[in-house]
């Protein structure tokens, strides 16, 4: 699963540190953030680590994330953490 979040990072070492904090996790297969559109996308194993645990994890790094809304697979994980379900 792909999911992009929204991001405030001011510089290159944000994106590092927000990419190592999402590589030490399992299920994690790519993280690409980038400063200068506040937008971290993240590819992973959805059967390994949710959503919740992404967010957990960059918040503990000190940064604040949010689910984009941009669209695109992301939608029905962004269902699934506000706990919205389709009928």
């Amino acid at each position: 699963m792909e999911t992009k979040l929204n991001v405030k990072m001011h510089c290159k070492g944000c994106e590092r540190t927000i990419t190592n904090a999402l590589m030490k996790l399992k299920g994690i297969e790519a993280v690409n953030a980038d400063y200068t559109n506040e937008k971290v996308t993240v590819k992973y194993n959805e059967n390994l680590v949710n959503i919740k645990d992404i967010i957990r994890e960059i918040e503990e790094a000190g940064y604040e994330a949010k689910i984009s809304e941009e669209g695109g697979s992301d939608k029905k994980e962004k269902k699934k953490f506000l706990g919205i379900f389709d009928f």
